[in-house]
């Protein structure tokens, strides 16, 4: 879209465990080339979901 503008929105920090556990998740999905990485100044927000075991 010729006439869209980015929106500047605050980003979500994550404490230290939370932050671990996503950056491990990301780095062995780029090894497995099931993800790859972007320079777009988009982004997409991150969620835990809880398992019944109480693991991230």
């Amino acid at each position: 879209m010729p006439d869209s503008k980015l929106l500047s929105c605050k980003v979500y920090l994550l404490v230290p465990k939370k932050q671990d556990k996503l950056h491990a998740f990301l780095q062995k999905n780029l090894d497995l080339d099931c993800i790859c990485p972007s320079k777009s100044p988009m982004a997409s927000l991150v969620f835990f979901i809880k398992k019944k075991e109480s693991l991230l």
